[in-house]
């Protein structure tokens, strides 16, 4: 991770990881983990939305300035939709495995602390993976955080390292979540060797697969 996040953490941020499994970066950060069952971030993000609306710490002016048709999401959140179920934090504690008195801290803190949400880019990575970065949108627009200084939703800040260059060079040219770095060990990857060109047109080009047309650059896949 880049240098300014250990700033970011001194500076007392409190970080908290949602993941099915703890990571180095859970360490760097100090981040308190929580472990969730892969797949049910919809259920999380519903069952404290549910918690939320119960303590009525919804941001109701903003909802109603800044969204579309958020009495239809939040009626279904109530239970009051087709399927006629409530998504208490109970209701996501038996999907999630995250107890539901967890549930309902992550909620109360979100709801009332500045906050920023990151998503992983891997969430979406399954069947119906936009739901969850449905619901994580969702959670923000009703708690109020989107827009405002120090709080909002981003789904590659953490990749990106929060726009900070990772490749050493302010340039800018190497798109967020890229390092040129990587292709300093055996393997290179797509991204990596895109940054490694756009960072330094002149210089040599590290082989990954196929060459373009030209034979002078790799072509990037995946």
């Amino acid at each position: 991770m880049y240098g300014p996040w250990e700033q970011i953490r001194d500076n007392g941020t409190k970080f908290i990881s949602i993941n099915p499994q703890k990571t180095a970066s859970d360490s760097y950060l100090n981040a308190d983990w929580v472990k969730i069952v892969p797949n049910t971030d919809v259920a999380l993000f519903l069952g404290m939305a549910s918690h939320v609306l119960d303590q009525g710490l919804q941001d109701d002016a903003y909802m109603a300035k800044y969204t579309v048709g958020a009495d239809k999401w939040i009626a279904y959140v109530k239970g009051e939709g087709d399927d006629k179920t409530a998504k208490t934090p109970e209701w996501a504690a038996a999907i999630t495995g995250i107890d539901a008195a967890k549930i309902r801290e992550l909620a109360e803190l979100l709801a009332k602390s500045k906050t920023e949400i990151a998503g992983a880019w891997s969430l979406q990575r399954a069947h119906h993976g936009e739901m969850t970065h449905w619901a994580i949108i969702n959670f923000a627009a009703l708690t109020g955080k989107i827009g405002k200084p120090g709080q909002g939703v981003g789904f590659s800040w953490h990749y990106g390292n929060g726009g900070m260059p990772l490749n050493g060079d302010a340039s800018g040219g190497c798109p967020g979540g890229c390092t040129s770095g990587s292709c300093t060990s055996g393997g290179c990857d797509p991204c990596a060797t895109r940054c490694r060109g756009t960072d330094h047109p002149s210089g040599p080009a590290h082989r990954l697969g196929p060459r373009d047309a030209v034979g002078t650059r790799p072509v990037a896949a995946g």
